[in-house]
């Protein structure tokens, strides 16, 4: 059914009501009135910066020293006491901490009038130092000193594990490009290869607690730890082994 202009303007007026009634309804579920809500937040007005100052100390104790926090605080609904005493205020994170984003903190306490409770809405910035590719890298490039750099940067939309120390990244290589000034995170190398597809190496075997060896044809590349295709070159069967070093795979008995 299609509805005229008169039809959408009734719709929207409902619409409206049923939201003030449902917030009237959540207000009076917290122990807070719509009044009382407002009051409390025309109120906190001046206090704000010292509620970002307890928060960004709360959250900053959670973090690594090089991790740097700013709060933004955004809109704050209960009531709360004259004076914020850190060390007796208890914040919690409703749900989980998003960096870049508004998160929801719950802070309570107890003051002169008793127990107080109060929600507040705050954006909150992470920054830390971090490794990022001084240049653009190429798949499989192994990283020096040069190709990396330390800089200053907000971790909000950040996906993966940062890198924060040169010898976590040089010697290794790159699973695929990486632009210039990207964050490098774990993901994003892997360890050098040892062996590369082609070589011979020794296959090892452990038979009955007999230690069995070989020679056999790498027909994949691969980096010390990881599992690769080897031929055996007596018997021509493919077999798969783990690379211990840059001549040696050991087969897992069969």
């Amino acid at each position: 059914m299609r509805l005229g202009k008169a039809g959408w303007r009734t719709g929207l007026r409902q619409l409206a009501v049923r939201a003030t009634r449902l917030g009237l309804l959540a207000a009076w579920i917290a122990g807070l009135s719509v009044a009382g809500a407002k009051e409390a937040i025309g109120g906190a007005q001046g206090d704000w910066s010292a509620l970002a100052s307890l928060i960004r100390s709360k959250i900053a104790a959670q973090l690594p020293d090089s991790e740097k926090v700013a709060v933004e605080v955004i809109r704050v609904t209960g009531s709360l006491p004259g004076q914020l005493d850190q060390a007796s205020i208890q914040v919690r994170v409703i749900g989980w901490l998003r960096p870049g984003l508004a998160n929801s903190f719950e802070l309570s306490g107890v003051g002169p009038g008793g127990k107080w409770m109060a929600t507040v809405v705050a954006r909150v910035q992470v920054a830390s130092t971090v490794l990022v590719a001084a240049r653009d890298l190429s798949p499989g490039q192994l990283l020096g000193a040069e190709d990396v750099a330390l800089e200053e940067r907000d971790l909000a939309g950040l996906l993966g594990e940062p890198l924060t120390r040169p010898e976590e990244a040089v010697g290794k290589r790159v699973r695929g490009s990486v632009r210039s000034g990207k964050v490098l995170t774990k993901a994003m190398l892997a360890e050098p290869q040892a062996v590369r597809r082609g070589e011979v190496v020794r296959l090892v075997a452990s038979v009955g607690g007999v230690q069995v060896e070989t020679q056999g044809r790498t027909l994949q590349s691969g980096a010390v730890g990881e599992e690769i295709l080897v031929r055996n070159v007596r018997s021509g069967k493919t077999v798969k082994g783990v690379v211990v070093s840059a001549d040696e795979v050991w087969v897992r008995a069969q």
